[in-house]
């Protein structure tokens, strides 16, 4: 990082202090947001996976199904993100 990378981002996070956010939540907050976009959100994943089931079930199981993730789950652990380990 040149001195000029380092006084420009000391610059925004100051500007993030005066607004009161904590520029270190700020940069976890931007991150997850970049993981959600990727598609590796709980929800991605469970509708993904909802996708791929739904022709095993009765189409009113189906609907139920979705209806309670997206009532009960999605609202809460919708936007976390999936971490994936390689094994």
């Amino acid at each position: 990082m040149t001195l000029a990378e380092a006084r420009e981002k000391r610059r925004l996070a100051r500007i993030l202090i005066a607004d009161d956010i904590d520029p270190s939540q700020e940069r976890k907050k931007e991150k997850l947001q970049k993981q959600i976009d990727q598609g590796n959100s709980f929800e991605a994943v469970a509708r993904e996976w909802h996708e791929n089931r739904k022709d095993r079930w009765n189409q009113r199981y189906a609907a139920e199904i979705l209806n309670r993730l997206e009532q009960d789950i999605f609202p809460d652990l919708g936007p976390i993100p999936i971490m994936f380990e390689a094994g």
